[in-house]
């Protein structure tokens, strides 16, 4: 994730690492808002919601 330069990218790690995918179109315009409105800390929340949803219980 250091080595990554654009948020777009980190958050497209994080999803594949957390659920396997890519996030899809609605996932991906709610992060658009959230990485330009948001901080150091939005990484933290993608995080938690990514391993509270159903999908990764699933998974997992």
């Amino acid at each position: 994730m250091k080595n990554l330069r654009s948020n777009f990218e980190k958050a497209d790690v994080t999803f594949m690492s957390i659920l396997s995918r890519r996030a899809i179109g609605s996932e991906q315009h709610l992060l658009d808002r959230e990485l330009r409105a948001g901080g150091p800390e939005v990484f933290s929340d993608l995080i938690w919601a990514l391993l509270n949803t159903p999908e990764f219980l699933f998974i997992k």
